[in-house]
């Protein structure tokens, strides 16, 4: 979490009216604790969870959450990209799949030419551990199968996506990460058992954002500048 506000500061000193979309992030208070009082806020979630974030945390003159799938592209048409525009996808790239990560890395490519991408990622060891339903909480909660994980090196492939992707080195701030989530990765585990997986969609359950579901002004000829990774090791 601390990353991603950090993330988030950054581009606003950068872009103090741009546009942060937040991709499924389920009652998730970041705009409070890192709002400047002029950028706009997307909040993209399904249907029923944007019905409980909107109950708990009313939509304001500068923060507005659409309801629909992340997948489904269309609220790239709702956010205003004229002073620069930051996508995060906190938790939520590992519940999907492949094609489904290269689709949504894509899409915001070509939407937001010179804007930032910012996800976080499991590693394919510990991916595949939940495939094989080896993951467990203390309380013996299975967590949720995760078909999408990154290595720390494979970050450049990312960059095969879409050809207007590229990422951009922030050395300083990839050491902080990768030394926190190492500390992290059995709070990781534990915390994915709050998480409603893709399957469970429609089913009782936690509420919590569809799991299928920096930066630069855009300019029609700059690619995606960065697209930056919590890798975990």
């Amino acid at each position: 979490m601390r990353t991603f506000d950090d993330a988030v500061r950054a581009f606003l000193r950068e872009h103090p009216r741009g546009t942060v979309v937040t991709l499924a992030e389920g009652v998730e208070t970041q705009f409070w604790r890192v709002d400047n009082g002029r950028a706009h806020w997307l909040c993209v979630e399904l249907p029923e969870t944007a019905k409980v974030r909107r109950a708990l945390l009313p939509d304001g003159e500068r923060r507005r959450t659409p309801a629909r799938s992340a997948l489904a592209l269309s609220w790239r048409d709702e956010a205003d990209a004229s002073h620069g525009v930051l996508v995060t996808a906190q938790g939520l790239l590992m519940y999907l799949r492949p094609a489904e990560v290269r689709q949504l890395i894509a899409g915001c490519a070509e939407a937001f030419p010179g804007g930032a991408l910012i996800f976080d990622a499991v590693p394919r060891w510990f991916g595949e551990r939940t495939l094989r339903g080896e993951m467990k909480t203390a309380r013996g909660y299975v967590t949720p199968p995760m078909p999408w994980a990154l290595d720390a090196g494979e970050l450049p492939k990312i960059r095969t996506a879409h050809p207007a992707v590229t990422r951009g080195a922030r050395t300083a701030a990839a050491t902080r990460t990768r030394r926190v989530l190492r500390r992290g990765l059995a709070r990781a585990a534990a915390a994915a058992g709050g998480a409603q997986h893709p399957a469970d969609h429609g089913r009782p359950g936690p509420v919590r954002p569809d799991r299928r579901t920096a930066p630069r002004t855009p300019s029609a000829a700059r690619p995606l500048r960065t697209v930056k990774q919590r890798a975990r090791r």
